[in-house]
Parts: structure tokens; sequence; C-alpha cells
């Protein structure tokens, strides 16, 4: 279970990544260069703040994955355990 959630965090944060790093790409060169980069944003000014869009999400990706990785694991497992914990009381066991 432990190797399905590395393997789930590792292919989200590449995929987010390379989707942003792509449109980045994409928007730089229709905005900055002038270019018609697949014909996405013919508007230079509109393509310019699409730019900046993607450098926000390009930090708050890498932001959210360096704070994933400077939590420990013991402390979400253990809130995971005692969620786990408190949502079985009461139960009747059938």
């Amino acid at each position: 279970m432990k190797a399905l959630k590395v393997f789930l965090d590792i292919s989200t944060f590449s995929i987010s990544l390379a989707s942003i790093i792509f449109m980045g790409i994409v928007f730089y060169n229709e905005s900055i260069l002038g270019r018609g980069v697949l014909y996405l944003e013919p508007n230079r000014p509109l393509a310019f703040f699409e730019l900046l869009i993607c450098a926000f999400g390009g930090g708050l990706v890498i932001g959210q994955y360096l704070r994933g990785v400077s939590q420990s694991e013991k402390k979400t497992t253990n809130s995971y355990v005692e969620w786990i914990a408190e949502s079985q009381k009461g139960r009747v066991a059938e």
C-alpha cells in the first residue's frame, strides 16, 4: 500500500510539473517571442498573463511537493491510524 502511495505521489507530481513546463514554454513563445505555437492564444498580453499563471502554478506544485517531503511519514501514518480508530468507535461487530 505504501508503494502505491509513493507511485501515485511521484506520478501526480511529475505529470503536473511536466504540463506546467510545457504550457510555460508555449505561452513564453506566444507572448514574448510572438510565435504562434499550437494556436492556443493569439492575444499576446493574454498569453503573457497565462505565462504568469503557469509560473505561479509551478511554484505552488513545487511548494506542495517540498512541504510533503519535509513532513515525517510517521506523523502522517499516526494521524491516519487515529482517524480510522475514531471512525470505528461505536460500531457493533456483526
